[in-house]
């Protein structure tokens, strides 16, 4: 059965039970988007809970862009009202009834994130295709489809498909001629505050990890650019024929274009789901749920939204140069994420080894300030993407440092995270390069991939920096101490740290004949730099504000003979 043949609506995002999460007691269950406040004080729900993480990530960015939409506090002073006491259900659900006409992801007429043209003359994929990894139509024809294999969805259920829709909506990476990406473009990194159930447990729900992330009123009228932009199809694109972007006639679409809440409901990729009716007996391919109607296949045409100059509220963003007014948002890096990271997702950050500017998702910042001195934490999560190839998905969870009300303390203290994390870049790489030069006869051309060691070098310091900066710093400077103590005690934690990385790949037993003098030499070469005895150690040194040892200075000439 066509979908012309299925006049009927009888599937609604606001309405049925379709979001997968799990509860305080690990039971899991489908809800509806007005039930994340059930059971609230019994058993509530503390996450979203979806069979891949991508829609993990993208469901719960739904809830938070359906919570600003439909469920806007107008201030702040509204905002702490529903933080301490959530609305019910019933409360939520009369909030919602407003925009079901919106949400509807079968039938005639508009639909949830597809296209209000059915797309008949189009061209036909596999719903597969919805799915950011999934293999391309070329991989499969060159049978290079080694970790992901093709056929391996056929049919998705109603819950399923809709959550790989809004995914690819969200993160859609690059699809060949006329596919638009994302509005963030492909595989853009999100960044969420979330509560420390370890401070107080009551507020790790799922209510409470949205209601963070969600901006105010007061903070939305800071985003528009253009007034009467108040239109539904500024809004929710799908209400109204597309902005499309062909060569020809086809125009960009920026913040000035539509309503800045049109960020939490993007639709870069043209697309019109071919709904089928299912037996009881055919349950999805992703969810083994059995319903009423699958998903095989879909209607595409290329050129669709095009979306530019655009800043969301949860992701961080950078500026390539100081003089270029635009701001682009982050994406996904191989190597995961760590402490290294926290400028830019957390401090604004305005000197990047690559002159680049960078500031943090501004719900980040709000949320920081709105829970100070309840310390929450960052969740960071998003698709490492080459081009139009899912390398692999990075998530991270890490502590958030405290707002801090004393302009001078908290310039004191962001001084130091920048101070902290310039000096572990040049420990870490020296690192690696005295693990090369132990193991290469010729460091500099040793191929493969070594950022892994400094990975290493990242993670086991994390701790101590963060206890370092965001424990002891705020105190002490509070305290009106002026010492260099804290700084020498991160000199202390990066030359240990760099040692063990060493000690742990260069192992001296398996080293033989000439090559055990190759070894000595690059972990005295190692021995300098952490000791501020050649050049990485003078720039060590410097970056931490610490002078420099005096045979540092008597050696500075022999600098020039240096090779690393």
């Amino acid at each position: 059965m066509s979908q012309n043949q299925l006049p009927e609506r009888h599937y609604n995002l606001l309405h049925e039970r379709w979001i997968p999460v799990r509860r305080r007691s690990g039971v899991s269950c489908l809800i509806a988007p007005y039930e994340v406040t059930s059971l609230l004080a019994d058993d509530p729900v503390v996450a979203v809970d979806a069979p891949r993480p991508d829609f993990t990530g993208a469901l719960t960015e739904f809830l938070i862009g359906l919570l600003a939409t439909a469920r806007l506090a107008n201030d702040d002073d509204e905002w702490d009202d529903l933080w301490d006491t959530p609305p019910d259900p019933h409360d939520l659900a009369q909030s919602f009834a407003p925009y079901m006409d919106a949400f509807w992801l079968d039938g005639p007429g508009a639909r949830i994130f597809q296209d209000i043209d059915p797309l008949e003359d189009a061209s036909t994929v596999p719903v597969s295709s919805l799915l950011i990894d999934a293999p391309g139509a070329n991989t499969v024809r060159l049978n290079r489809d080694v970790f992901v294999k093709r056929d391996q969805v056929g049919a998705l259920g109603p819950e399923a498909v809709a959550m790989a829709l809004i995914t690819l909506q969200f993160y859609a990476p690059s699809g060949g001629a006329g596919h638009r990406t994302g509005l963030r473009g492909g595989g853009p990194l999100t960044t969420l505050a979330i509560p420390d159930e370890r401070r107080d447990q009551t507020k790790d729900t799922l209510w409470h990890r949205l209601w963070l992330n969600t901006e105010t009123g007061e903070d939305l009228k800071s985003r528009l650019v253009e007034a009467g932009r108040d239109n539904r199809q500024d809004i929710f694109p799908w209400l109204a024929a597309s902005r499309t972007s062909q060569k020809q006639g086809g125009v960009l679409t920026t913040s000035a274009d539509a309503h800045p809440l049109q960020a939490y409901w993007p639709m870069p990729r043209r697309i019109r789901l071919l709904i089928e009716p299912a037996t009881e007996d055919a349950p999805c391919d992703l969810t083994g749920i059995a319903s009423g109607f699958h998903v095989r296949g879909y209607k595409t045409r290329p050129w669709g939204i095009n979306y530019e100059n655009w800043q969301h509220p949860l992701s961080p963003h950078r500026r390539d140069k100081p003089a270029n007014p635009h701001w682009l948002p982050v994406h996904g890096q191989p190597g995961g994420l760590s402490y290294r990271h926290y400028l830019g997702l957390v401090f604004k950050d305005s000197e990047t080894t690559d002159g680049a500017t960078m500031k943090p998702a501004s719900a980040l910042v709000a949320a920081r300030m709105r829970l100070s001195p309840d310390v929450p934490r960052l969740l960071a999560f998003g698709y490492d993407m080459d081009n139009m190839k899912a390398r692999g998905w990075v998530q991270s969870e890490m502590p958030l440092p405290q707002w801090i009300d004393d302009p001078e303390t908290d310039r004191r203290v962001s001084g130091l995270v920048h101070r902290f994390i310039d000096a572990a870049r040049v420990i870490g790489r020296s690192a690696v390069w005295a693990v090369k030069s132990a193991l290469f006869e010729n460091p500099a051309d040793a191929g493969g991939d070594f950022s892994w060691i400094e990975d290493e070098f990242w993670r086991q310091s994390e701790d101590e920096f963060i206890d370092l900066t965001f424990v002891q710093a705020p105190a002490r400077y509070q305290a009106g101490d002026d010492s260099n103590e804290l700084e020498d005690r991160w000199l202390a934690v990066l030359k240990r740290t760099a040692f063990d990385v060493f000690d742990g790949h260069v192992d001296t037993l398996t080293i033989e004949g000439g090559n055990m003098k190759r070894m000595v030499n690059a972990r005295y070469f190692l021995t300098m730099a952490t000791g501020g005895h050649n050049k990485r150690g003078r720039e060590l040194f410097k970056v931490l504000g610490l002078p420099l040892p005096k045979t540092a200075k008597a050696n500075k000439k022999s600098a020039k003979t240096e090779t690393a």
